[in-house]
């Protein structure tokens, strides 16, 4: 950790010094607003077919947040020292050398430039049957080493999509990477699927999710292979699970036919019921310390607020006071959660900080934001956007304040889910 530390101290003092070489003023702001783009430069060592695709994804994702411009330049061979001082002389602070070993693997190298030394190696290997998942894997490894902070790019969103066959509407559930590439189709019963949730388990990505029957609203799980498991199938609605770090216990919202929904807490194969109240208790997430739960209630104002509850002392808190709040998200990174709320009859992004107590409103727009699902990294919130008819999926960034949209103007989508980074890249085969 200490090694690590030092490493990270030792580029922002590079960074630092290459800005002043170089006559550039340096603004130092927590949450700047704005921020000078790092030049990198990325050098493919040799060439093969399965590199040459790689590379444009692993520049795609070390540019994705606007911190880093890489240059892409490949070379024959490892260059010499005198070359690498060069590309100090051309403003690139940094130089990242890739070359393959094999087809599932990467080795990849990250240069001083100035010192002409190494900073960091490592050989990343990723035996999916998916080969941008190595990529991926290269520029989660590559990120930590360059941020400090863990890399996001192995992960997944899901989200469901409205669909029409036969004239009758369906909702059926899509996954996609990171960024909203390669979109596929999961879950394609012919019924209304919806408000999908990732799993914990870093051995075993699963998505759950819940579908109306004739009788129910039941929650099912599945495989990334579309093998399906009924997780909870009482009278009522079954849905919206959040999980332990452990992935050991689960909380989840149910009516079980009594008419209005409470929380329901499953560990050791017991379930215990969490709230008992004449209201409803909806969409639950457990903080990173196992026993802090968040959750939207309208048991006290007939209107729903953000509950905080300690599963183990049973003392409950309000958070909110006023207003329509619901869709809480806890980010294990930040600490901060999210939520969403009406404001003017908009529904906007909010986000409270526990240590200090605050509400900050991020969002201001016209548009409603009815869901909101955190990135692992912290600084997006994955949100359906809907103005007039169009519903769209968007990455909001929490920092620069402007949205990315992943879906398509055309299809109408809700209910989006970021996952964690698995051991092994989630793909349907």
């Amino acid at each position: 950790m200490v090694k690590n530390q030092m490493v990270r101290s030792a580029l922002l003092l590079l960074v630092c010094i290459s800005y002043i070489s170089a006559g550039e003023p340096i603004a130092m702001q927590v949450q700047a607003q704005q921020h000078k783009t790092m030049k990198i430069v990325l050098a493919p060592i040799g060439h093969s077919i399965q590199q040459d695709e790689l590379v444009p994804l692993l520049q795609k994702a070390l540019e994705f947040k606007g911190q880093f411009q890489l240059h892409v330049t490949p070379i024959p061979a490892m260059v010499t020292r005198q070359h690498i001082l060069q590309l100090w002389q051309d403003g690139y602070p940094f130089a990242i050398f890739i070359e393959m070993h094999g087809p599932s693997t990467m080795h990849w190298r990250l240069y001083d430039t100035q010192h002409a030394v190494m900073i960091k190696g490592k050989k990343v290997n990723n035996s999916s049957e998916v080969s941008r998942a190595l990529a991926y894997s290269v520029a989660d490894s590559v990120w930590q080493e360059l941020t400090g902070e863990p890399g996001f790019f192995s992960t997944k969103i899901a989200y469901c999509k409205e669909v029409t066959f036969a004239k009758k509407r369906y909702k059926h559930i899509f996954i996609s990477d990171y960024d909203g590439s390669n979109e596929q189709l999961l879950v394609d019963s012919p019924t209304i699927s919806m408000a999908p949730r990732w799993n914990k388990d870093a051995n075993r990505p699963l998505l759950f999710y819940s579908e109306s029957t004739n009788a129910n609203v039941r929650m099912m799980a599945t495989t990334m292979k579309k093998n399906r498991i009924m997780a909870s199938n009482y009278d009522g609605l079954n849905m919206l699970p959040t999980f332990s770090a452990d992935g050991k216990t689960v909380i989840y919202c149910a009516s079980r036919g009594a008419g209005n929904c409470q929380l329901y807490h499953w560990h050791n194969k017991v379930i215990k019921k969490i709230t008992d109240n004449e209201g409803n208790s909806i969409a639950p997430t457990l903080c990173e310390d196992g026993r802090t739960l968040y959750y939207s209630s309208d048991f006290q104002t007939g209107s729903p607020q953000i509950y905080k509850y300690d599963l183990q002392t049973k003392e409950l808190d309000g958070i909110t006071t006023g207003g329509y709040c619901v869709s809480p998200a806890y980010c294990q990174r930040t600490g901060l959660l999210a939520y969403t709320k009406m404001v003017g009859g908009v529904m906007q992004l909010f986000v409270y900080d526990g240590r200090t107590k605050q509400h900050t409103q991020l969002t201001t727009d016209s548009a409603q934001k009815e869901e909101c699902s955190w990135s692992p990294c912290g600084t997006y919130l994955l949100c359906p956007v809907e103005s007039n008819k169009t519903s769209r999926i968007a990455l909001f960034n929490r920092i620069t304040k402007q949205y990315t949209y992943l879906t398509n103007a055309s299809d109408r989508c809700s209910y989006p889910a970021w996952s964690e980074v698995y051991a092994q890249y989630p793909v349907i085969l």
